[in-house]
């Protein structure tokens, strides 16, 4: 008799360790429990995505001009949930001076704004609050 053979005919005359087996699959998921999950019951254990939106960002000058093309505008996710620290996102005016950001999740940002000649600024806003878009930002 294999050394196998004789551990498995040892562990069938104790019924101790199939029991302790069997608990140790059940409760790894194993194939042997007896409901298996549904996509439903998946889908519940997901996060809920937040609603998505268009966050258009204008910079205006002192003088009322417009941000010069190469300025700079991030976007940076802030919160506890994987969908807001996800937020990492760089843009530039556009001609009309406006920085259009897509499919931005709900959640509380900030936005930094580097234009040259200027001091950095930093603006946080909550987009799940927030009803009034665009975003102006007037520079000193």
């Amino acid at each position: 008799m294999t050394v196998s053979a004789r551990r498995a005919a040892s562990w069938s005359r104790n019924p101790g360790w199939v029991a302790l087996l069997f608990a140790a699959a059940v409760s790894h998921g194993s194939s042997l429990a007896t409901e298996p999950q549904t996509e439903s019951s998946v889908d519940s254990l997901r996060p809920p995505v937040p609603a998505l939106m268009k966050v258009p960002v204008r910079l205006l000058l002192p003088d009322g001009s417009l941000a010069p093309r190469d300025s700079l505008v991030e976007l940076k996710g802030q919160g506890d949930s994987a969908h807001c620290k996800a937020i990492n996102r760089q843009g530039h005016p556009g001609e009309d001076g406006v920085t259009e950001f897509q499919d931005v999740p709900q959640c509380k940002i900030i936005v930094v704004v580097s234009v040259t000649g200027f001091d950095t600024k930093k603006v946080s806003v909550d987009l799940t609050r927030e009803k009034a878009v665009p975003i102006r930002i007037d520079l000193p």
